[in-house]
């Protein structure tokens, strides 16, 4: 088994070979760009008929370096802000708060998000005095 960070074109990919015969997973572009690396390998079970041997292979994993998406926020108009992620973030989704004294107070944000170029955009009132912003994968 090979680990290639720069097969598949430069976004990795892991190859196995077993009696001569290679079977190859590419990583998925985006996974590199957030610190994809491979991690463990497991043959589960074996199975042996009257023709020959099967190998299965369900333990093959990699895992991503997770680096948190960064949430830029910017006030616009007097009772609003913008706030922005990039779009290879997919699935976050922005919840607020109006203390971080209180554990459970974050409600999600239901105002409609758009793609703006690369990034996720979305704007939300700030009529508060204080108002605490984040990003969720739920």
């Amino acid at each position: 088994m090979d680990y290639h960070p720069d097969g598949n074109g430069g976004t990795g990919g892991i190859t196995v070979t077993l009696d001569g015969q290679a079977v190859t997973l590419n990583l998925d572009p985006d996974h590199k760009q957030i610190g994809a690396h491979f991690n463990r390998f497991g043959i589960i079970t074996t199975h042996i008929d009257g023709s020959g041997q099967t190998v299965y292979f369900d333990d093959l994993t990699y895992t991503i370096g997770f680096t948190p998406p960064r949430l830029t926020i910017a006030k616009t108009a007097p009772p609003e802000a913008f706030l922005e992620w990039p779009t290879n973030y997919t699935g976050f989704m922005v919840e607020s708060a109006l203390s971080l004294d209180a554990p459970g107070v974050w409600q999600p944000i239901t105002n409609v998000v758009t793609v703006n170029g690369a990034s996720f955009s979305v704007s939300v009132n700030t009529t508060n005095a204080a108002r605490f912003f984040r990003l969720r994968k739920p």
